[in-house]
């Protein structure tokens, strides 16, 4: 069980202390580490329990380029068969999250239906300064903060 935060648009460089709020809200969620990434119109963070590699699935998980990052929720079981047919690709973990972000890297949106998995993770693309939700259920939450 992990947990995501997210504060999309312009200005978000100036809310990591709210980000860092919410993050410990979700300390509950995801005991054995922590990561964030923030821009000008996009704030990640994520509460993460460690279950596949554990010492090296830090996220964010950047690409090769760093141009692209993603931060998942959840578990994708084919993840091996899936990194096999990306050898082009230099994997610097052995997370299954980082197979997500190699697979839109190839193909796009639509790849999102080659993962059996349980997730609903949030890939940032800077390329495009856009945010692509790539989900395998839709989920709307709105958090409030006070």
């Amino acid at each position: 069980m992990c947990g995501i935060v997210a504060i999309y648009g312009d200005g978000a460089s100036r809310w990591p202390p709210r980000l860092d709020t919410m993050l410990d809200r979700l300390s509950h969620r995801g005991p054995d580490d922590q990561g964030t990434y923030v821009d000008s119109n996009i704030a990640l963070g994520q509460k993460r329990l460690s279950i596949i590699d554990v010492a090296g699935g830090r996220q964010p998980i950047f690409s090769e380029d760093r141009r692209r990052c993603v931060i998942c929720n959840g578990e994708i079981y084919n993840h091996l068969a899936l990194r096999d047919e990306l050898p082009q690709h230099c994997f610097r973990t052995k997370s299954d999250t980082e197979v997500i972000l190699h697979l839109f890297e190839e193909g796009g949106e639509e790849s999102v239906s080659r993962l059996d998995s349980s997730i609903k993770e949030v890939c940032k693309a800077n390329l495009r300064k856009s945010l692509i939700s790539l989900l395998s259920a839709v989920v709307r939450s709105t958090v409030q903060l006070s």
